[in-house]
């Protein structure tokens, strides 16, 4: 059996109180549930990689390209 790998999400829930905003998501009333919208602000993924398998930790984040490393 393989280890597909692990991730990992960086995130921020910031609730959607205005009521123009929140009828773009959804035509419930604001008293039925409360909206979140979340801002990701990184995602890591790691896995083995190669042969022998090295660890890869590989980090995306919104303003950055995908940066990949292997763990020593």
């Amino acid at each position: 059996m393989s280890w597909a790998g692990d991730g990992r999400i960086s995130r921020r829930a910031c609730e959607i109180t205005d009521p123009e905003e929140r009828a773009r998501y959804t035509d419930t009333p604001p008293d039925a549930h409360p909206l979140f919208a979340l801002d990701i602000e990184r995602v890591v993924r790691i896995k083995l990689e190669g042969s022998p398998p090295h660890l890869l930790i590989q980090t995306w984040r919104p303003d950055r390209p995908l940066a990949s490393t292997f763990a020593d």
